[in-house]
């Protein structure tokens, strides 16, 4: 019988579904009330001291403060009761199904959501991430990758992601005396880079993903069975509910190429 539940990691539920979750945006979960993220423009720095009397510097990072709160995306199907009779299946593949949705949502969030109509704001409309527009080239990619650099951090988790268009026409453009292409097996300029649906369809998008935030509030994602709606026909309801918000922790750690052309 198909029961409702709650599950005790959104994130290991969502992340065969999920580009962003396989990226290593990092998952904080299970939180209960709206949050205040610091976010740094410039971190700390340090220093060696050549004696036991050097004092060390001050060296003060600049944060600022962004409020982080639970925008919710919820999706219902309906089971038909020959369906749910004949399958054998039917409790997974509809649980498949629901959580397919909710990466989808999540990943469409993280690459491109607008802030807008109950969206939280992702690497295309957020504040604060570095961006760049029209004619591109192999020293754009470069350029591309040393902004993101520039912040620190761990250089694995940097990683280009693109539209399936993109990706197309990357692997299209030759450089380096017609040596290789742009999008040469799976990485641009050498650094990792991987294609998404929810990435507009002209954009290019860098960031060191680590440094991207998805909260997760109460149990994350929920999936709930209502037999009652269509008791007549035999069929059931289900619906998931997941609540979660994106936040750029370092946002100069991220970069966007907006209508990106390439001339051949």
């Amino acid at each position: 019988r198909l029961v409702g539940a709650k599950m005790s990691s959104a994130v290991d539920a969502l992340r065969p579904f999920s580009a962003a979750a396989r990226l290593g945006v990092t998952f904080v979960e299970n939180q209960m009330q709206d949050l205040g993220l610091p976010t740094v423009s410039q971190a700390v720095t340090g220093q060696w001291l050549a004696n036991e009397a050097q004092q060390i510097v001050q060296s003060n990072a600049v944060i600022g403060l962004t409020n982080s709160k639970p925008k919710t995306a919820g999706a219902v199907m309906k089971a038909s009761f020959n369906f749910m009779r004949n399958s054998a299946h039917a409790d997974s593949f509809i649980r498949t199904q629901l959580l397919g949705a909710m990466a989808n949502m999540l990943d469409g969030a993280v690459f491109s959501g607008t802030g807008a109509d109950g969206q939280p704001a992702g690497t295309m409309y957020a504040a604060g991430i570095g961006e760049a527009t029209g004619s591109f080239a192999y020293q754009n990619a470069l350029a591309m990758e040393s902004a993101v650099a520039s912040p620190g951090g761990d250089p694995a988790g940097v990683q280009f992601v693109a539209s399936p268009n993109r990706r197309s026409l990357l692997k299209q453009f030759w450089y380096a005396q017609g040596a290789q292409t742009l999008w040469y097996r799976d990485a641009v300029v050498d650094v990792p880079a991987t294609v998404s649906p929810f990435v507009t369809a002209d954009t290019l998008l860098l960031g060191n993903w680590p440094l991207c935030q998805v909260i997760l509030w109460g149990s994350g994602v929920q999936i709930e069975v209502d037999p009652y709606t269509s008791f007549k026909t035999g069929a059931v309801q289900v619906r998931v509910l997941m609540y979660a918000d994106v936040q750029f922790l370092q946002p100069a750690a991220f970069f966007r190429w907006k209508n990106l052309d390439l001339t051949f």
